[in-house]
């Protein structure tokens, strides 16, 4: 079974940057957010790598080998750093939008 603490740590950077460029989704919709299609598309890539690790660290934590855990934890942390990186970046340049 996966630490409850940990999905909680692990979960929020992600859901709370999804939750705020949803915000700003109506500003990337219009014709001069084109310069924020990379960085959204970093973001979505970022998203879906930290879910497959999420999943990834589940099936480990829950049906082993134990001595796996603690790379596969790892690997989602990562994914997790990553994916305020690329929020970020995608906030900054919607924020940026007039």
């Amino acid at each position: 079974m996966t630490d409850p603490e940990a999905r909680i740590r692990w979960a929020g950077p992600a859901v709370t940057l999804a939750l705020v460029a949803a915000v700003f989704a109506a500003r990337a919709a219009r014709p001069a957010a084109g310069d924020c299609g990379g960085a959204a598309n970093a973001f979505g890539m970022a998203a879906r790598r930290w879910h497959e690790r999420y999943e990834h660290y589940a099936d480990v934590a829950q049906h082993g080998p134990r001595d796996a855990v603690p790379a596969a934890a790892a690997s989602l942390t990562r994914a997790t750093d990553d994916i305020a990186a690329t929020g970020g970046a995608l906030l900054r340049c919607l924020a940026s939008l007039e």
